[in-house]
C-alpha cells in the first residue's frame, strides 16, 4: 500500500511540476499556469505549455519567439503584450518623457508654466532683473528635469 501511495504522490508531483516551478519562482501568472496544468496537463501539449510558461523569464513576453521583441528595448513585460495594454502604453509615455528630458526636449507642466508667467511678470514690473529672471528660470527648469 505504501508503494502505491508513493507512486501516486510522485505521479502527481510530476503532473503538477509546472505549477510547483511557478510557485517556487513566485511567477506572476501562477494561477493561470495552474489552470492550464489542471485542465490540459493530461495532454502532452498542455503540460508542455504550462512547463515552458513556468520557466519562461518573467521580463519577456511569451510571443517573442514568434513576433520578436517589438519594444526594441531588449526586454518586455508579458503583461504589455497580453492583458495590460494600458500599463504598456503608460510605461511608453514615461520612457518617452524621460528621453525628452535627457535630450533637452522639455514639456513643462501647468504648475511650471504658471510659475514662469509669475517670474515674467516680476521681471516686467522691474522687481527682477533679466539676469535674476534667467537664474530663477534655469533653477526651475533644472529642478523639473531631475
Amino acid at each position: 500500500m505504501f508503494w502505491i501511495l508513493l507512486l501516486v504522490a510522485v505521479c502527481l508531483l510530476l503532473y503538477f511540476l509546472p505549477t510547483v516551478i511557478a510557485v517556487s519562482r513566485g511567477h506572476g501568472y501562477t494561477g493561470v499556469i495552474f489552470a492550464i496544468n489542471l485542465a490540459a496537463g493530461w495532454t502532452a501539449v498542455g503540460w508542455l505549455v504550462a512547463l515552458v510558461w513556468s520557466v519562461w523569464p518573467t521580463e519577456r513576453a511569451l510571443v517573442e519567439p514568434f513576433v520578436g521583441n517589438f519594444s526594441g528595448r531588449g526586454y518586455r513585460n508579458a503583461g504589455d503584450a497580453f492583458g495590460a495594454v494600458a500599463h504598456g502604453r503608460e510605461r511608453g509615455r514615461f520612457d518617452e518623457a524621460s528621453s525628452d528630458i535627457e535630450h533637452g526636449r522639455f514639456f513643462p507642466t501647468e504648475d511650471v508654466v504658471n510659475q514662469l508667467e509669475k517670474l515674467a511678470r516680476l521681471r516686467d514690473a522691474g522687481v527682477l532683473s533679466d539676469q535674476e529672471f534667467l537664474v530663477h528660470k534655469s533653477r526651475m527648469m533644472g529642478s523639473v528635469s531631475r
